[in-house]
């Protein structure tokens, strides 16, 4: 509900007025962008902390595929590491190794999130 009254504000600010016929100062507009794209921003860094913290404990697991024949001692039995007609050869990752994994494309996932609050910035201050 947030982002979309601060959509419709902008929308507004960028036509130059308010409901009431006002204009709306462009430092509303950016804070109003800045506060959007933080709390974007602190969500995204709680959910990434949330699962690498759950595949750190072991809570939750990260399995890869594995190519069968470069590992000698796989066996085709169900277990962590096992057989699947469907999907191939499956291994789960040790927990810190799977956190780390994660930890990386979590913070993708927040330079994104910086980057699309920065572009949005960067046309709320050079429109005309």
């Amino acid at each position: 509900m947030f982002r979309l009254v601060a959509i419709l504000l902008m929308v507004a600010a960028l036509a130059g007025c308010t409901a009431s016929g006002q204009p709306i100062p462009r430092s509303a507009v950016i804070q109003i962008a800045d506060k959007q794209y933080y709390g974007e921003l602190q969500n995204a860094r709680t959910e990434n902390r949330r699962i690498t913290d759950e595949l750190a404990t072991a809570r939750e697991r990260l399995s890869v595929r594995v190519d069968p024949s470069s590992c000698s001692s796989m066996s085709t039995t169900a277990g962590a590491a096992s057989m699947d007609d469907e999907v191939g050869a499956r291994a789960d990752l040790h927990p810190a190794t799977a956190a780390g994994v994660f930890g990386v494309a979590g913070r993708a996932d927040e330079c994104q999130v910086k980057l699309r609050g920065l572009q949005e910035w960067v046309q709320l201050v050079v429109a005309p």
